[in-house]
C-alpha cells in the first residue's frame, strides 16, 4: 500500500512536471512566434524608410540636376544675349564716322552704356541663380582657397555645373585656348592632379 502511494505520487509528480514543460513550450513557442512578427515588422519598417530616404534623395538630385541644367541653358541663353548686344555695340561703333560732331559724344555715351551693363549684369545675373541652387558654393571655395581671383570662381561654378569649354567660351566671349590656359592655371592653384577631373572635385563644394 505504501509502494502504490509512492508510485501514484511519483506518476502525479511525472504528470505534473510533463504539463509544466508543455506549459514552457507553449511560452517558448509563443514567445518565438511574437519575436519572428516583431522582427518582421522591425525589417519592414526600416525596408520602408530605407526605401522612403533613398526616394527623396533620388527626387532631390533630380531635381538638383533639374536645376542645374537650367541654370547651363539659361547661362548659355544669356551669352546669346549679351553676344547680341555685342555685336549691337560694334554696329554703333561704326556708325560713328557718319554722325555729326554733335552726335558722336552721344553715341558713344550709349556704346559705353550698353557695354557696361552688359558686363555687370551679366554675371550678377548668373550668380545670383547660381547661389539659389548652390548657397554654399562660393563661401566653402573662397574659405578654403581665398586667393582665387574673380574670374577664377567665375570658372570655378561653370565647372561646377558641368560645362565644357565650348560652353564656357561662348558665355565668356574666351577663345578655347584662353579658356584651357585658365583651366590649367586654376588646376595648379587648386593643386589637382592632371589625371583628376576639375569638375568631380568642385562638386564637393
Amino acid at each position: 500500500d505504501k509502494e502504490n502511494k509512492l508510485l501514484k505520487k511519483d506518476i502525479e509528480f511525472e504528470k505534473g512536471k510533463s504539463y509544466y514543460l508543455l506549459i514552457l513550450a507553449l511560452l517558448l513557442t509563443f514567445t518565438g512566434i511574437v519575436s519572428l512578427i516583431l522582427f518582421y515588422f522591425i525589417r519592414k519598417n526600416a525596408l520602408t524608410r530605407k526605401q522612403l530616404a533613398e526616394s527623396k534623395a533620388t527626387a532631390l538630385e533630380a531635381k538638383l540636376e533639374g536645376q542645374k541644367r537650367e541654370l547651363t541653358l539659361g547661362a548659355l541663353s544669356l551669352s546669346r544675349n549679351l553676344e547680341f548686344i555685342n555685336s549691337l555695340i560694334n554696329e554703333l561703333s561704326k556708325l560713328s564716322g557718319f554722325v555729326t560732331d554733335g552726335g558722336i559724344r552721344p553715341l558713344n555715351n550709349i556704346v559705353k552704356k550698353l557695354d557696361r551693363q552688359q558686363s555687370n549684369s551679366s554675371w550678377k545675373e548668373f550668380e545670383k541663380r547660381f547661389s539659389e541652387i548652390h548657397s554654399n558654393f562660393y563661401s566653402r571655395l573662397l574659405e578654403e582657397y581665398p586667393t582665387l581671383t574673380q574670374s577664377e570662381v567665375k570658372l570655378c561654378a561653370f565647372l561646377k555645373l558641368g560645362m565644357n569649354t565650348k560652353e564656357i567660351c561662348s558665355i565668356t566671349f574666351q577663345s578655347v585656348r584662353a579658356v584651357e590656359a585658365s583651366r590649367l592655371r586654376l588646376r595648379k592653384k587648386l593643386n589637382i592632379a592632371s589625371c583628376d577631373n576639375l569638375s568631380m572635385f568642385l562638386q564637393k563644394y
